[in-house]
């Protein structure tokens, strides 16, 4: 997380003031998701563990968590982000979705903060899907008829 100490000011209004990475969305979700499960740190190893055939420890889910507000990177990569849906139960997007903070955010699209930067609304459209194109919506109900054709 970085945190300017002063705003810049772009035609008389106020730029967020924090920027995160997706990585720290990812972490965030995964605390606020452990929390709501009621698991500590341990349980939620141990489940993880159990998903991905890694061993995961409590210190190794609260430094996840914590590169939330730390800034400390902490890369999730895709095969832990559908590791996370199974595990909690949960939609990947779920673990996409922005905080609400009640600050101004911004979230930067590179690992370098010169990368580009979209604002909470745009990362809930890329993460729910909210303005799909028609291509999209096509794609989704050929997975879904898939998958229900498989499970009979």
């Amino acid at each position: 997380m970085t945190k300017q100490n002063t705003p810049p000011q772009t035609g008389g209004q106020a730029q967020p003031d924090r920027v995160f990475n997706i990585d720290q969305v990812v972490a965030y979700n995964l605390g606020q998701a452990r929390r709501r499960k009621g698991w500590t740190q341990e349980q939620t190893a141990a489940r993880l563990t159990a998903v991905t055939g890694t061993p995961w420890t409590g210190n190794g889910v609260g430094l996840a968590e914590r590169s939330w507000a730390t800034g400390r990177r902490r890369i999730f990569d895709a095969t832990e982000l559908l590791a996370l849906s199974e595990a909690f139960g949960m939609p990947v997007a779920r673990f996409l979705l922005p905080p609400d903070t009640g600050e101004p955010c911004e979230y930067v699209l590179g690992p370098q903060h010169s990368a580009k930067r979209i604002g909470r609304g745009r990362l809930l459209d890329h993460a729910l899907a909210r303005r799909a194109r028609g291509e999209y919506r096509d794609l989704v109900e050929d997975a879904t008829q898939a998958a229900e054709t498989s499970q009979s």
